[in-house]
């Protein structure tokens, strides 16, 4: 059992993410779908509109680098109007008795509810549920 360890903490010793400022996170691309479950997720995909207040970002980069976010001060979208890099949507699906569930997250660097009331980083999230894979609808 050490060894397995040993052998993990070797492996991951060389990654050197970081905490790097929120506007240079780099969004994964869209990957093609592989499966019907993949393909539906893409399908459902919701999308956000923000009337006030911070926009999505991605939250990581692909060397694991994560986003250091923002203090909540200035204006409700001071620092955080759009990514130059485009943002992310995260997603997981599950089957659950006999029901899919598609589980959508978009990070914000802060959550500021009155101009300088709030906190760094911020999470918001859907849940999309569907009855059916091969004839999905809402």
């Amino acid at each position: 059992m050490h060894l397995r360890a040993s052998v993990a903490a070797i492996a991951f010793s060389g990654v050197q993410a970081a905490v790097i400022d929120h506007d240079q996170v780099v969004p994964f691309a869209q990957p093609t779908p592989d499966t019907t479950v993949q393909s539906v997720a893409i399908q459902f995909k919701p999308q956000i509109y923000i009337n006030n207040g911070c926009h999505p970002y991605p939250a990581v980069d692909e060397d694991g680098n994560t986003s250091d976010g923002l203090k909540p001060t200035g204006s409700q979208s001071a620092g955080c109007k759009g990514s130059g890099y485009g943002s992310q949507i995260y997603g997981r699906a599950v089957e659950y008795e006999g029901v899919n569930a598609f589980m959508y997250s978009w990070y914000m660097p802060k959550d500021e509810t009155l101009d300088g009331l709030g906190h760094r980083h911020d999470w918001e999230n859907c849940v999309v549920w569907l009855d059916s894979l091969d004839n999905p609808s809402i």
